[in-house]
This record gives structure tokens, sequence and C-alpha cells, in this order.
């Protein structure tokens, strides 16, 4: 069987050196709160990754339906055409590309932070948008009720018509 069968000695030589550069990566970072970064870093991965995906797949359907050029590059990033299939748009400053191109630098984990407080003020004027009803610059959204009557829907979220 699969299970009996002894790991490889090179396998765990990658698992000690795996090991040994997270230690090092995780430095004087207590063991309780190197677990806190870490799921941030995967968070930002992944959110990129998602993103850079539907950016991509956008590019080749806009090609495909013949706009190029600078417009093209103006709805690849427009946050709108994200948001449409529920894909979460990243800053430039927190995508994984930008970031890995700061990590041999000094600052790794101000760019790092950086990058987490820009998706946490996307997420929070997010919040408030949906919550209040309000745009991020305050004002009220005027034709509310005219949409939520024609989604026969009341302001309030019960069931109209």
């Amino acid at each position: 069987m699969a299970d009996d069968v002894a790991p490889d000695a090179g396998d765990l030589n990658f698992a000690d050196k795996l090991w040994q550069m997270a230690d090092k990566l995780r430095g004087t970072v207590d063991a309780a709160e190197y677990k806190h970064v870490v799921r941030g870093l995967f968070f930002l991965k992944y959110i990129s990754d998602a993103f850079e995906a539907r950016r991509d797949q956008l590019r080749i359907d806009l090609k495909a339906d013949g706009i190029t050029g600078s417009e093209a590059e103006r709805l690849a990033e427009s946050r709108d055409e994200s948001t449409a299939d529920r894909v979460f748009w990243v800053p430039p400053e927190a995508r994984w590309g930008a970031i890995r191109a700061k990590a041999v630098q000094a600052d790794i984990s101000q760019v790092l932070d950086d990058a987490i407080f820009a998706v946490g003020r996307l997420v929070a004027v997010r919040s408030r948008v949906h919550s209040r009803g309000t745009s991020p610059r305050g004002g009220r959204h005027q034709n509310r009720t005219r949409i939520a009557q024609s989604l026969r829907v009341s302001p309030r979220g019960s069931a109209g018509g």
C-alpha cells in the first residue's frame, strides 16, 4: 500500500529545508503571532491570483469583441468589471507581482502592511456603502427607492408588489 512506503530521504531533506526557511522567515516573531502574518500572505496571494485570472480573461474577451488599446486596459483595470464577476478588485500596491518585486527590500514588512491596509480600506468603504446606502463621499443614493421598486423589493428588503 502507498501508506506503508517510507518517505524518501530526499523528501525528508526537502521538508527540513522548508522548515528551516519558514523558521528563518519567522525570525523573532512569536509563533502564535506568526500565523497572522502567514494568513495575511495567503489572503493577498489568493485575491491577487483571482484578480489576475479575471483580468486576463477579460482582456481575451475584450480582444474578441474588438476592444483593444487604452480602452481595453481601462476596462481590464475597472473595479466594476472585476466585482461584476464577484472577484475582489485588488489595488496595484497589493497585487502579488508588486509585492514580489519588492521582496528583497529591507522594508518588505512595510510593503506588506501597506498592501493589507489598502485592501482593508476598500473593504471598509464597501461596507459603509452597503450598510448605509451612501457613497464613499457621503452622498445618498438618489435612486435607491426607485431601483428597489423596479425590482419589486422595498428598500428595507421585504418583498413588495
